[in-house]
């Protein structure tokens, strides 16, 4: 029996027929998304078991990885972590042949698409890949685009990621104009903040694109990421049609992974980074 509000034997009038159905909320769901540079893996013989048993803490829908260097180490490591499926990208062909991947919970998420990207292009060592996933119990979308771009100090080291940062930005318009305008781009992007042309990198994200370099908020809170330089060079970059299923949330380090508090054999040099989005169902 459903009981209303009120006192005495006042009734609450029936509500007119002309009225229409009650409106009501509309489903959401609460997704974390992480990256994570795991150095060259398997750096150990039981990083895949090690790694699975840090995901868990890590507790994400969504892990872009970046260096993974044998796809039968990775395979075990998704086979320790139930729940979860796995996908690689094209490796370099430099050595070690590392390539970027993802790792994803069935339960919340669904891959429906995958692609990799600028295979032939040589401002990306590593090529990137694009993953587009459905979100469980609301009906939407959304893209994660995984890189690992160019390293080290020199000027033309630092020119590489500058015009890399050029072609990514012309696939994030790409995918905005086939109708897919909430996107992720994630991974190590080798620049930090305090580099001499910083400035000019993330301002070709953020200029005429209108996208968000979230990871600024590492920076800012005096978070690190790449752990021997105490740098930011894992970032998070939205596009404008994640404004909503961000609201008001940052990305944060997730620290204590990457190297054990016993002083054992660290995971990876990196932390990772994680981001929750919440998304809601179209009305």
């Amino acid at each position: 029996m459903a009981l209303w509000g009120g006192c005495g034997d006042s009734k609450d009038p029936a509500p007119s027929p002309d009225a229409g159905p009650i409106p009501t909320e509309p489903a959401k769901a609460t997704l974390h998304v992480a990256t994570w540079n795991l150095k060259q893996f398997p750096a150990t013989p039981d990083a895949p078991a090690r790694v699975a048993k840090a995901i868990q803490v890590l507790d994400a829908d969504v892990i872009a990885v970046q260096e993974v260097a044998d796809p039968t180490a990775f395979q075990t490591l998704v086979d320790a972590m139930p729940g979860y499926q796995g996908l690689l990208g094209t490796p370099q062909t430099g050595t070690p042949p590392i390539r970027v991947g993802l790792l994803w919970r069935t339960s919340t998420v669904t891959l429906e698409s995958s692609e990799n990207l600028f295979t032939a292009s040589p401002l990306f060592p590593r090529p990137a890949l694009r993953t587009d996933f459905g979100v469980a119990g609301v009906g939407t979308r959304f893209s994660v685009v995984t890189v690992h771009l160019k390293a080290g100090t020199t000027a033309a080291d630092e020119q590489q990621r500058i015009d890399s940062a050029h072609a990514l930005v012309g696939q994030l318009v790409e995918i905005e104009n086939a109708g897919e305008d909430d996107v992720l781009l994630l991974g190590d992007f080798n620049e930090a903040f305090g580099d001499r042309r910083a400035a000019e990198f993330f301002g070709t994200f953020e200029s005429d694109a209108g996208n968000t370099v979230l990871s600024r908020a590492l920076e800012q809170s005096g978070q690190v990421t790449f752990i021997p330089a105490k740098l930011v060079l894992d970032h998070m970059v939205a596009t404008p049609g994640l404004k909503e299923e961000l609201g008001t949330s940052t990305p944060s380090v997730v620290t204590g992974l990457a190297v054990p508090a016993d002083g054992g054999t660290a995971l990876s040099d990196h932390h990772p980074v994680r981001l929750e989005l919440t998304f809601s169902e179209p009305q």
